[in-house]
């Protein structure tokens, strides 16, 4: 099992969505067509390339790995946090189902997979500054790894969400500010 961080856009814009409809999305709006075709890195980032000529081969690189988290890494049961925009707060969730693509849905809410919510407000206080600093990762979707991430969020799921070493408030709203953003290119 994993630990996967997803933004719901730069200001926060697509939690709504996210919550409502207990799915995490690739909100990307370029990327509108099925990607079940997509079964390697390789064939994602000859997608990306054609989609973005422009774009240099880190960005392309950046970009092929977080749609690959997406698309072919995520599985059922794997954990994922949410850092919640206009709150002190994290969002953690459950991976509960395969990607799936809605060609009908409006765009850029066609690439999702299904999301049990177990906690829709985890203040940033419960979280030791080391999670907090790896939930401030500039990407858009990436696996957390460092520091036994995911096992320390089950225990902390498990036991009511008390950091190991008391992180307050303070030191994570100023965290919070270190924080730019990150868009596909135009």
């Amino acid at each position: 099992m994993a630990l996967w961080m997803v933004r719901a856009g730069r200001h926060g814009e697509h939690e709504p969505r996210f919550f409502g409809d207990n799915k995490v999305y690739l909100t990307w709006k370029e990327l509108g067509e099925d990607l079940h075709d997509l079964n390697d890195r390789a064939a994602i980032r000859k997608r990306l390339a054609e989609h973005f000529p422009a774009a240099t081969p880190a960005k392309l690189s950046n970009n092929t790995g977080q749609i690959a988290a997406f698309l072919l890494e995520m599985k059922p049961d794997d954990l994922v946090v949410i850092p919640r925009k206009g709150k002190s707060a994290m969002a953690i969730g459950k991976i509960a189902g395969p990607y799936v693509y809605g060609g009908t849905a409006e765009i850029p809410y066609r690439h999702s997979r299904d999301v049990q919510w177990l906690n829709l407000d985890v203040p940033r206080s419960a979280f030791d500054k080391d999670l907090l600093f790896s939930f401030g990762a500039i990407m858009t979707i990436c696996a957390i790894r460092r520091h036994d991430a995911e096992k320390r969020l089950r225990a902390m799921l498990a036991g009511g969400f008390k950091p190991s070493n008391a992180a307050t408030a303070s030191q994570a709203a100023a965290e919070d500010e270190g924080w730019h953003g990150w868009s596909m290119p135009s």
